[in-house]
């Protein structure tokens, strides 16, 4: 079946804080699509001949991300950041993610970042295609029982 980009309300190019326009549904988790973000921002869903929208997404546009990851070569200008992506909860598994992966590289190009923000992100990204992984540094000073850091996942092209 057919996954189609579609994006949502307008793109806020200015710094202020929006309103994140998705419908609250029980299909995606309340706390990432419901309230407000700053931006620039755009925000995508993916919709399936049948099934209606299946993912969203929320991008952040020239962000700044990624200068504690000592690999990653941060672009001067900003990048394109995949700051949360989600399929819906009854579908996921089967590939919907990458098939929306691969529209959103279509439609912004490289180089596109991404944080993993929890252990199951982490698989997500692990398993996509040509999406590098960068650490960040260990912190000498931390301590042991302290939150690991978040791999960033980055898009080249």
């Amino acid at each position: 079946m057919n996954l189609t980009l579609n994006f949502v309300d307008g793109t806020p190019l200015g710094h202020e804080w929006v309103e994140k326009p998705f419908v609250d549904t029980e299909a995606f988790d309340r706390t990432w699509w419901v309230g407000q973000c700053a931006g620039p921002v755009a925000f995508a869903s993916f919709v399936r001949d049948g099934d209606g929208e299946v993912a969203r997404a929320q991008i952040k546009l020239r962000s700044r991300t990624g200068s504690a990851y000592p690999t990653w070569d941060r672009r001067e200008g900003g990048v394109t950041e995949i700051d949360l992506i989600a399929v819906k909860d009854s579908l996921r598994g089967g590939g919907i993610g990458g098939q929306a992966l691969a529209l959103l590289v279509a439609e912004y190009g490289a180089p596109i970042i991404a944080l993993a923000k929890n252990e199951k992100a982490e698989g997500f990204w692990r398993k996509q295609h040509g999406w590098e992984e960068h650490l960040q540094e260990a912190d000498e000073g931390a301590h042991p029982e302290a939150p690991k850091a978040m791999p960033l996942y980055v898009w080249n092209g």
